[in-house]
C-alpha cells in the first residue's frame, strides 16, 4: 500500500537566515527555526502559533512490559539516557529545487550510535524529517534498543490529532486493521 501523494503544491518562496546559533527557514505565513549547538528543531510556527514545544530529540527506549522485565539479558538502561549525552558534530543547510534542507549529524558515545537527521522544509511550510540511527558500532554487550525514534513535544492546546495509519495499535500482529486517514 502506498501513502497518497499530497494534495497541496509544496511550491513557494523560502528565505534562509542563518545568525550565529540560529537558522530560520520562512515563507508565506510560517517560520521553522533550529538551534546548532541542540542540534534540533526548536520553532515551527504557522499562521501566528507555535506548532510545537521542543524537537527531534533522540529517543532510544520505551516502558518496558512484563516479558522484557522478566527476559535474560534484561534491556541495558544506557538507552534510557543515551540522548542526554547526544554531541551535535554537525549541521549542515543547503538550498536546492525550492525547498531547504537542514542536516544534523549526532553522536550519541554512551551507546556508540550515529544518528544523522534531515529536515527538509518546502515552500508551502511543510516540513519533512528522516532520521537514520547507525548501530553498527554499538557494543554487542547492549543488547539492542527496544525503541528508536524521535521524541516531539506540542503545546497542551492540540489535544486532536489526524494521522496516515492503522486506526488502532499498530503492532504486526495487527495488520488486519485497515490503513487510511484517522483522527
Amino acid at each position: 500500500f502506498e501513502k497518497p501523494a499530497p494534495a497541496v503544491s509544496r511550491a513557494g518562496t523560502l528565505r534562509v537566515n542563518e545568525t550565529g546559533e540560529f537558522i530560520v527557514v520562512s515563507g508565506k505565513g510560517f517560520n521553522v527555526a533550529f538551534d546548532r549547538s541542540a542540534g534540533a528543531m526548536t520553532s515551527f510556527q504557522s499562521g501566528g502559533r507555535e506548532l510545537i514545544e521542543s524537537g527531534g530529540v533522540p529517543s532510544l527506549s520505551r516502558v518496558k512490559v512484563d516479558n522484557e522485565l522478566r527476559q535474560n539479558p534484561k534491556p541495558s538502561p544506557a538507552w534510557e539516557t543515551a540522548a542526554d549525552h547526544a554531541v551535535v558534530e554537525s549541521v549542515k543547510v543547503a538550498e536546492a529545487d525550492g525547498r531547504v534542507s537542514v542536516v544534523v549529524q549526532k553522536t550519541l558515545p554512551t551507546v556508540k550510535v550515529d544518528q544523522t537527521t534531515e529536515y527538509t522544509v518546502f515552500g508551502n511550510g511543510d516540513v519533512m524529517v528522516e532520521a537514520t540511527f547507525n548501530l553498527e558500532q554499538t557494543p554487542e554487550s547492549l543488547t539492542l534498543p527496544l525503541r528508536v525514534g524521535m521524541e516531539w513535544a506540542i503545546p497542551a492546546q492540540f489535544n486532536t490529532m489526524e494521522w496516515f495509519g492503522r486506526k488502532g495499535e499498530t503492532y504486526a500482529d495487527r495488520n488486519f486493521e485497515p490503513i487510511g486517514l484517522w483522527s
